[in-house]
């Protein structure tokens, strides 16, 4: 058996702070909402069919001087996509015996036998209850950005996970980029190269307007002119713009979300700072297991978010938590679970840099 809630760091004692209000806990970025960065779909179904229509040929053609109609033969070309949704899910125990007793916070208030084991309604249960919710928020970003079914750990050739093990925490499905590698190796997608960024922590102001203003010249007109779309940067690339913003003198806004994302305007357009996503995970990846160089840390998204589709079975899934007290055990436990897809719908309409 175990305990969910590790106390090892902290220096208990019998003066412990008694409540949970009083514990600071470790800064975390706070998450926008998902709806705000992509296109969420609920109620899909396994192998339910994406219908994607491109734009129609040319058409119009001269009349011949007769009464016959006159027809280009031009065509709608439809395509299509697949939503596979995967269930994944996760419980985490915790056995109130084994927490030491001079965690003050749950202990001081042990009233009967029972309370020494079930925790339920309680401040502790509580915060463990936040806890598990901010960490599935967390695992929705990362699977939908950085899901990839044949994720491994990096070689002395090739990147990968720093650790393997961690596999399990990615491999569910193929999320956002390696959707948009594929597509730029298929020639789908138009890239932005800016290798020789990469080896730098940090981006200079001129290099990340000049990447950024790049991506846009490669972006298509439908794109530039679509007010509603979006620059997705990693926090580098947004702190070297907004640099440039400043020494240039360029009037701009710099919003954060109610969520603690942090946004400004460029060309028009709401630049998104992805940090809290790209560059947290980011950090699990490597070049190589040679050098353990870092894998292409700085990124540029230039896309409607319409574009980048979220799909699961029951949109309320993402909102319920499941827990109960197992008395035979003698342990509380939380589980959550939710089925979850992404997909790019339509690679003519992203530009990427890395």
């Amino acid at each position: 058996m175990a305990t969910a809630i590790s106390v090892s760091n902290l220096t208990l004692n019998p003066k412990e702070v008694g409540s949970f209000g009083k514990f600071i806990q470790q800064l975390v970025f706070e998450k926008p909402e998902l709806r705000s960065l992509h296109q969420v779909f609920s109620d899909i179904k396994m192998k339910e069919q994406i219908v994607l229509a491109g734009k129609v040929g040319l058409m119009g053609k001269k009349n011949s001087g007769t009464c016959e109609r006159q027809s280009s033969g031009a065509k709608v070309v439809l395509s299509q996509k697949y939503w596979e949704p995967i269930m994944i899910e996760d419980t985490i125990t915790n056995c109130q015996a084994e927490v030491n007793s001079l965690f003050k916070a749950y202990f001081d208030q042990i009233m009967e036998y029972r309370d020494r084991f079930d925790i339920t309604g309680s401040d502790e249960f509580i915060f463990l209850a936040k806890e598990v919710e901010d960490a599935a928020v967390d695992l929705i970003y990362r699977s939908i950005w950085f899901g990839d079914t044949d994720v491994t750990a990096s070689t002395a050739s090739t990147a990968g996970l720093k650790d393997g093990d961690n596999a399990y925490a990615f491999n569910y499905f193929d999320g956002f980029w390696k959707q948009i590698f594929d597509g730029v190796s298929a020639g789908s997608i138009t890239p932005v190269n800016i290798t020789a960024l990469q080896a730098s922590e940090t981006v200079s102001a001129a290099n990340a307007y000049a990447t950024i203003l790049n991506v846009y010249k490669k972006a298509s007109a439908k794109v530039r002119a679509n007010k509603d779309a979006k620059f997705y940067v990693d926090g580098q690339m947004f702190l070297g713009l907004m640099e440039y913003m400043q020494t240039e003198s360029v009037n701009f806004t710099l919003d954060v979300t109610e969520n603690g994302i942090q946004t400004l305007k460029f060309l028009g357009h709401e630049v998104v700072d992805m940090s809290f996503c790209w560059d947290e995970n980011l950090q699990y990846f490597e070049a190589d297991s040679t050098d353990h160089e870092a894998f292409l840390p700085h990124r540029v998204i230039f896309t409607v978010k319409e574009n980048l589709a979220v799909g699961t079975e029951n949109g309320e899934e993402f909102t319920n938590l499941e827990s109960w007290y197992n008395q035979d055990e003698r342990v509380n436990k939380i589980a959550f679970g939710f089925t979850l897809d992404a997909k790019v719908l339509m690679n003519d309409l992203i530009v990427v840099a890395y």
